[in-house]
């Protein structure tokens, strides 16, 4: 017969002894799933001893309650996470039109890039830069010249970013529609994560879950949205703003009080 695999984890340390021994028969009477022993771990840097209680038990035991502890660990945020989600359903469909909004503007602009031949591109994007002190001196040690020809502007010269130019081209090949769809996706990741990110910071405020209330207020400008996350007693504020411009893509900016 085989043996059943086990795994071994640690479910409770204090630099105390005495704290732990006093402690272990409560933790063999809530684990007899599991084998339940004392242990201890002395840092090799120090002679600092961290005294552990230790559960043994089939692997399949073992991440059993590993997930029930991750589950109830995350249950007070995942409430304000479902609440905010709520509240702020609005938000997420103005960011999603601002967002869609962005995005063809933002390929008009690349197609008019992609389309232009290579002189066009330069005279509408070149940039004057100056020689640095390096170049200089290695001109006047080799000769002001490119390839064959002489140099005649000493202070600078005018450039322009081809990478850019060829970018554009590649981005432009996906086509309109399939640029939209992923400025979409990626504009739901960043709401759900920014709403994760979001709860996480109200958590740490100390509000008691189970009486947890909000109201929303809007602002004039449509895409201002605040928040208040009530228990009763403690309030919290999360100001949420949709922000955007012609290069830079709508986001995320949120204040919590």
């Amino acid at each position: 017969m085989l043996k059943q695999k086990t795994k071994t984890i640690v479910l409770f340390k204090h630099y105390s002894k005495q704290k732990r021994d006093e402690v272990l028969n409560e933790y063999k009477r809530d684990f007899p799933q599991f084998e339940i022993y004392k242990d201890f771990r002395q840092n090799r840097n120090s002679y600092n001893v961290t005294y552990q209680i230790k559960a043994q038990g089939p692997i399949e035991e073992i991440e059993k309650y590993l997930k029930a502890e991750k589950t109830k660990e995350n249950a007070p945020i995942q409430t304000i996470i479902d609440l905010l989600k709520n509240e702020m359903e609005p938000l997420r469909i103005m960011f999603h039109e601002k967002t869609q909004e962005w995005a063809n503007n933002d390929y008009d602009r690349i197609e008019k890039v992609a389309n232009m031949n290579s002189k066009d591109f330069f005279e509408a994007h070149k940039c004057y830069i100056k020689y640095t002190e390096r170049e200089i001196q290695r001109f006047e040690r080799f000769g002001w010249k490119k390839g064959n020809e002489e140099i005649q502007d000493k202070v600078g010269h005018w450039v322009a970013d081809y990478g850019y130019w060829h970018g554009c081209k590649e981005v432009y090949k996906l086509g309109r529609e399939d640029f939209l769809k992923k400025a979409e996706n990626n504009a739901e990741m960043h709401y759900q994560n920014s709403i994760i990110k979001l709860a996480g910071r109200i958590d740490k405020k100390g509000l008691n879950i189970d009486k947890l209330k909000a109201e929303t207020k809007y602002s004039k400008i449509d895409v201002n949205i605040e928040t208040i996350l009530s228990d009763g007693k403690k309030s919290v504020i999360a100001w949420t703003i949709i922000a955007s411009g012609p290069i830079q893509r709508p986001h995320y900016r949120y204040l919590v009080k």
